[in-house]
């Protein structure tokens, strides 16, 4: 976690929404910013935290959390020119005030920003306790501060998923950049986008790939000339795969079991299993067929793959059954 520059920091708050991004703020406007400086870490600390808040809460979030101490700075320094205040109320309010000044151009941490409540809190509690409340009763008072409170936490708890999705979208995007190049990298883009927020379609892309990467395994160990050891590493580490694709093809069925293509992708790791370790895995192809027919019934993916099942097991009847099927959706085939 890297800390950015004031100049950084005042560079990316021009461009806050109303509610914030969260986190993916900083790091989506870092990137158009300073794109070499992303590679090796994630930059989501402002420089102050006043432009911090504005990022990961927006405008609304900054209005909230700025109200109650400028609301108290104003009446304080009416109390202070009107020297109605007492020796404890002026070490809380000139306490709290240089704090609350810090926060413009330094990022508090947990203790200070602590601090900064406290000295909030003495001086509201003190003999000008009306200043930031006026005459309201206790009960009153507590239902503003729990509204403001309430309001507050909503608005982080939004904005924290939407910075988990953030994340997970941008090494998904990178994963299908990278994919076609480099296999080992793209598998570590969608392990990291899962990391963050796990998805039917982010499972689906890694099963596929581990299913390409056991299939060069398998090939590598039958065609090339390797030492009998080395050739049952590769055995080994086929099957690894294999099982590892068949992991998180079930995984993206189970996040989301109305994902027609997550159905289609299961069967798909099925009926290449069928080769890669000579299983009689029929039924298990042909039911996730089945259910991707059932979830798109004019959709002719599912079906061709189911036809060409039934075609090497022999199984005529079961075979023209969906090839009358298919035919509904297209007149032409075959």
């Amino acid at each position: 976690l890297t800390a950015l520059g004031f100049s950084e920091s005042l560079e990316i708050a021009k461009h806050s929404s109303f509610l914030g991004n969260g986190l993916g703020t900083f790091e989506q406007s870092f990137l158009k910013y300073n794109p070499q400086m992303i590679q090796d870490s994630t930059h989501t600390e402002s420089f102050s935290t006043i432009l911090n808040i504005l990022n990961d809460l927006g405008m609304f979030g900054l209005f909230l959390f700025l109200l109650p101490f400028s609301f108290g700075i104003i009446k304080g320094f009416k109390r202070f020119l009107k020297k109605e205040q007492d020796n404890l109320e002026k070490m809380s309010f000139i306490s709290f005030f240089i704090l609350f000044i810090l926060s413009f151009f330094y990022f508090l941490d947990l203790i200070l920003m602590l601090l900064l409540f406290l000295f909030l809190g003495l001086f509201a509690g003190t003999k000008g306790k009306t200043i930031l409340f006026k005459n309201l009763k206790p009960f009153h008072i507590f239902l503003i501060i729990a509204c403001l409170s309430l309001t507050l936490m909503s608005i982080i708890v939004i904005n924290y998923f939407n910075s988990l999705n953030y994340f997970s979208e941008a090494y998904y995007n990178l994963a299908l950049e990278k994919y076609q190049d480099d296999e080992e990298i793209a598998i570590e883009y969608l392990n990291k986008s899962n990391a963050f927020l796990k998805k039917d379609k982010t499972q689906i892309g890694l099963s596929q790939l581990y299913l390409l990467k056991a299939s060069e395994l398998y090939t590598e160990s039958r065609l090339l000339e390797t030492k009998e050891e080395e050739r049952e590493e590769k055995k080994q580490a086929c099957e690894d795969f294999i099982l590892l694709s068949e992991k998180t093809a079930l995984s993206g069925t189970e996040i989301n079991p109305f994902n027609y293509s997550a159905w289609v992708n299961l069967g798909n790791i099925y009926n290449n299993r069928r080769y890669l370790r000579d299983e009689e895995l029929e039924n298990e192809t042909i039911d996730a067929y089945k259910k991707a027919i059932e979830l798109a019934p004019y959709t002719k993916e599912a079906y061709i793959a189911i036809i060409q099942v039934f075609s090497e097991l022999g199984d005529v009847e079961k075979r023209e059954e969906f090839v009358e099927k298919i035919r509904i959706i297209d007149k032409n085939y075959l």
